[in-house]
C-alpha cells in the first residue's frame, strides 16, 4: 500500500516524512507513562503517525450519531427548490441532488459497517505490525479518514467566532484570520471547555468537532488513533495520562508500570 506522509518547507531537498519514520523515531522511543497529544490538520491524515489503533466507536453508540447525521442530512436538503426544478422539467438537476444525498448517506452506512470492527473498546487495530510496539501514550486527533481531505477555513473569526492572532505590535494589528478546520474546531471546542464547569471527554469532544464540522457544511470526518487502548470517556485533558485498558494486547512494560502505579497509590 502507500505511506502517508507529512510534507515539510524542505521536501524538495530532504524528503518527505514517511508514517513510518514518524512510529520508529517519534512513538516508539516515548516511556511508559508519558503522554503525547497531536493534531494533525492535514489530507490523508488517520494514519499519519502509523498508531496502531483506530476509535471507530461503540457500535451502539455510533449507530445513534449516524442515524442523526443522516436525518440531518434528509432534512437539509432543499426539497421545494427540487419540487420547482421537475415542474419546469429540470429533471435532471433534481436527479443529481438525489445522487448526491444517496451518497451522503451510503458514506454513512459504510461508517457504520467499519465500526463493527471496534468491539467492546470502540477501537480496530489499523496497523497490526504495530501492535506493542509503543509503551508511551500517543493520541493523535487527525483532520479526516486516511481517503479525504482537510479543508480549510477562509475567515475562522466567522465561521468558528475566534479571534484572529495580534501581530504584537502597538497598533494590535490582527493578522490574517485563515486556517485548518479541524484546528479551528478543536480550538473552538477546547476554548468552550474552559469556559465550562462540565469537563467533555475524549470521545465527546471527537464527536463535537465532527458535528461542528458537519455543521458547517466540510465533508471531511475527524478521526482519533492511538498507540495504545485507552479509554476515551474520561476527561480531556493535555497534563494526565489514564491507564489503558485491560484487553491483554497492551505490551508488558505498560503492565509492569500500570502495577508500579497502583503499588504507589497503595496505602
Amino acid at each position: 500500500g502507500y505511506n502517508e506522509t507529512l510534507v515539510p518547507l524542505d521536501f524538495e531537498t530532504s524528503g518527505m516524512l514517511l508514517d513510518t519514520q514518524l512510529f520508529e523515531h517519534l512513538v516508539k522511543p516515548l516511556p511508559s507513562g508519558c503522554r503525547l497529544t497531536c493534531i494533525l490538520d492535514s489530507c490523508h491524515s488517520a494514519g499519519a503517525l502509523n498508531l496502531p489503533y483506530l476509535f471507530m466507536g461503540r457500535e451502539q453508540e455510533l449507530a445513534k450519531s449516524l442515524a442523526g447525521e443522516a436525518v440531518h442530512m434528509v432534512m437539509s436538503q432543499n426539497w421545494s427548490k427540487d419540487l420547482e426544478l421537475i415542474h419546469e422539467g429540470k429533471t435532471v438537476d433534481v436527479l443529481k441532488d438525489v445522487g448526491s444525498l444517496g451518497l451522503g448517506l451510503w458514506h454513512t452506512f459504510q461508517e457504520f459497517e467499519s465500526s463493527k470492527g471496534g468491539g467492546g473498546t470502540g477501537f480496530k487495530t489499523d496497523e497490526k505490525d504495530n501492535v506493542g510496539l509503543a509503551v508511551g501514550e500517543v493520541i493523535a486527533f487527525t483532520g479526516c479518514r486516511s481517503e479525504q481531505t482537510s479543508a480549510d477555513v477562509g475567515d475562522v473569526s466567522q465561521a468558528f467566532h475566534l479571534q484572529g492572532a495580534s501581530d504584537g505590535s502597538s497598533s494590535g494589528e490582527v493578522l490574517g484570520s485563515a486556517g485548518g478546520a479541524l484546528t479551528s474546531a478543536f480550538v473552538a471546542n477546547f476554548e468552550a471547555q474552559g469556559e465550562s464547569d462540565a469537563q467533555v471527554t475524549y470521545a465527546e469532544l471527537l464527536e463535537k468537532m465532527r458535528k461542528e464540522l458537519a455543521q458547517q457544511g466540510f465533508a471531511q470526518v475527524p478521526q482519533l488513533a492511538s498507540s495504545l487502548l485507552v479509554e476515551l470517556r474520561q476527561p480531556f485533558a493535555l497534563d494526565t495520562i489514564f491507564l489503558p485498558l485491560d484487553s491483554g494486547e497492551n505490551p508488558p512494560a505498560v503492565s509492569k508500570f500500570l502495577t508500579s502505579v497502583a503499588g504507589e497509590r497503595s496505602p
